[in-house]
């Protein structure tokens, strides 16, 4: 029927969001990251 479909599509849009949001916070943080060690005692390398 209608909601069920209604469903699945929510369902999957839910999903593909909450991937999405994971890969940018996994690239914000090795952004982070390299800042933290180019300005860390690593920076001499």
């Amino acid at each position: 029927g209608r909601i069920f479909t209604s469903m699945i599509i929510a369902g999957a849009l839910i999903e593909g969001f909450t991937f999405f949001a994971l890969f940018v916070c996994m690239k914000i943080g090795d952004k982070l990251v390299e800042a933290i060690t180019a300005l860390g005692p690593g920076a001499g390398h």
